[in-house]
């Protein structure tokens, strides 16, 4: 399965007023390190859309567990954990300094270009792992 990590450098606008990156924030490093990960299969965002194809968030679970401080550098970890038919199970965690900072597993569709649910295509399970 397709694993993945991507380095990112908390900015001071990110903060919260207690010098932590906000909870919201959290979403969006997620989010950075799986269009990272995808990229590095071949699968970007542009690629699947240009071959009818795109991936829409259905579910996201997260634990947040210590927090990330200001000027810290972090590591986005992100696995496929599985693929089915028509979804895609991911696992992430970023690491911060002092160990597992978030962890969230995020379920996510596949769909045409007009929103409609379709199945995984093979190109998308190969290049994933699944």
């Amino acid at each position: 399965m397709l694993e993945h990590a991507t380095q990112i450098q908390v900015r001071f606008y990110e903060l919260d007023p207690y010098n932590h990156v906000n909870h919201a924030v959290y979403l969006a490093y997620f989010e950075t390190a799986r269009i990272r990960a995808l990229e590095s299969v071949g699968m970007g965002l542009d690629q699947l859309d240009s071959k009818g194809f795109r991936i829409v968030v259905t579910n996201v679970d997260v634990a947040f567990k210590v927090p990330i401080l200001a000027g810290e550098a972090v590591t986005v970890r992100t696995a496929v954990v599985e693929v089915r038919r028509a979804s895609h199970h991911w696992r992430q965690e970023i690491h911060s300094p002092r160990g597992v900072a978030v962890a969230m597993d995020l379920r996510a569709a596949m769909t045409d270009l007009d929103g409609k649910p379709v199945r995984v295509p093979d190109f998308f399970r190969e290049a994933v792992g699944g």
